[in-house]
């Protein structure tokens, strides 16, 4: 009977593994990109899966073994790791020999992108200079899989949304720099959406041979092209016809398994006045946020890209912390600040100091933030952790979130005025349990020197003493 049942969980590994995935991952590319591999059963110790692809493959040992193999012991420690294969790749079919003389098929003909494409895109916009943090990850993690391996049904089309400044445009132009370096066979078409509108209205306008030019350039542009990229698509609201015609695009591009990729300052369920048949095609595939800058972002992309500031070699540190403290919001507005230190320390002559800077951004070390309240402390304390705020106020108990989620109410009792009762409420725990937190943590504070040196890092984020 105990065989039965061994053989039965065997079974069921493979589904055990996303469903552990699912409820304690908070990266949704994990759950999405395993679960297109197959089960295939057991051999030995080893868990037999199919990919569907050398690609998904490859993607998997490079990005996902560990974890897969970690994931899979918890499930079973007899389990050692796993082994893949190729679907339809071992598989030997018999090809009957037919006397027939060889056709030659006609060649796709090579289309050259250097001249006509990348002027369209900023110099300075790849992968390699996009900064990772924790509120951006499964955006670039995806955008570089779907530009290593477009046409993939359940990531088409790609719809990557955010408010303005946070790197839309960035990873977009991203990837369709690296399509067009690697794909030189493909025709592959980025455009702002107030391009894409005005060559659908120039279809209508002016004589018979101004029009039909427009028809023939919209078809090769647009109709021909093999993946296509369209920015900023919320230009489109309120345009009827044009929607229709975007429409009929999708439509087509997924029908011919080519890939499509769109980016908005809003997700398609927040549109008033767009199609609903559009909206539809849009959730269809996959849609990723980029969320607000947090604080280790912020001081990632701070510490980047004010690489060429001098500042006072013992203040360098407190400079960037006091300036990632700052409230702001997207990169736009940090390079603005970065741009006007760069001013006063060139212009003006002025030396960067920690005195300056503060003066520079009218803020005072004494004086508490206006911006410090409990939503301000959870974003900052999770983002100290490298966790995703929105997993505090979750039902997942294990480590990574625990702790964090203590030190968010420890801090939201001692510097805001909310009751137990509501900071119970923002991280979905009653009374009692804020309580035992919240007793815990100062416990932990005063034996653990690494978590002291957390706490006061937050502090420090939020300028607080």
């Amino acid at each position: 009977m105990e065989n039965i049942f061994s053989v039965l969980d065997h079974v069921n590994v493979w589904q055990n593994l996303l469903d552990v995935l699912e409820k304690e991952s908070d990266n949704p590319v994990d759950f999405a990109f395993l679960e297109a591999f197959q089960f295939a059963g057991i051999e030995g110790s080893f868990v037999k899966l199919i990919a569907p692809d050398h690609f998904r493959q490859n993607w998997l040992e490079s990005h996902y073994k560990a974890l897969v193999e970690t994931t899979l012991r918890k499930i079973d420690p007899a389990i050692e790791g796993y082994k893949v294969s190729i679907a339809n790749v071992d598989r030997k079919i018999e090809i009957p020999q037919l006397n027939l003389q060889a056709v030659p098929l006609p060649k796709k003909p090579k289309v050259s992108h250097t001249k006509k494409e990348l002027p369209s895109l900023y110099c300075h916009y790849s992968f390699d200079n996009f900064i990772q943090g924790h509120c951006n990850e499964v955006a670039l993690k995806t955008s570089m899989a779907i530009a290593q391996n477009p046409g993939e049904k359940s990531m088409n089309p790609l719809y990557l949304y955010g408010s303005t400044g946070l790197g839309k445009t960035h990873l977009m132009q991203s990837m369709a720099r690296y399509l067009l370096a690697h794909r030189t066979s493909d025709h592959i078409v980025y455009r702002n959406a107030e391009q894409f509108l005005n060559d659908a209205v120039a279809r209508y306008k002016g004589s018979f041979e101004e029009k039909k030019k427009a028809i023939a350039h919209y078809s090769e542009t647009y109709e021909k092209a093999d993946i296509l990229l369209l920015d900023d698509i919320h230009i489109l609201e309120k345009k009827e016809h044009t929607q229709e015609l975007l429409l009929h695009l999708l439509d087509s591009f997924r029908l011919h398994h080519k890939q499509v990729i769109l980016c908005s300052d809003r997700k398609p369920a927040e549109f008033s006045q767009m199609s609903e048949k559009l909206i539809s095609r849009f959730e269809e595939g996959l849609t990723v946020s980029i969320d607000a800058l947090d604080y280790s972002t912020r001081l990632e992309i701070l510490k980047n890209k004010a690489s060429d500031l001098s500042f006072p070699k013992e203040e360098e540190e407190s400079i960037f912390r006091c300036i990632a403290s700052l409230p702001i919001s997207n990169v736009r507005e940090l390079e603005g600040f970065i741009s006007k230190m760069r001013a006063n320390q060139e212009l003006m002559k002025k030396t960067l100091s920690l005195d300056f800077i503060q003066s520079l951004a009218h803020i005072s070390a004494n004086i508490e933030s206006p911006s410090l309240t409990p939503q301000h402390i959870i974003e900052t304390t999770a983002s100290t952790f490298g966790v995703d705020s929105s997993l505090l106020s979750s039902k997942k108990q294990n480590q990574s979130l625990s702790l964090p989620r203590k030190m968010a109410m420890y801090l939201c009792r001692e510097y805001t005025s909310e009751t137990l009762q509501n900071i119970g409420s923002l991280f979905n725990r009653d009374y009692a349990t804020v309580i035992a937190s919240i007793k815990s943590i100062k416990k932990e504070l005063g034996t653990n020197n690494s978590l002291s040196q957390k706490a006061n890092e937050i502090k420090e984020a939020l300028r607080i003493s």
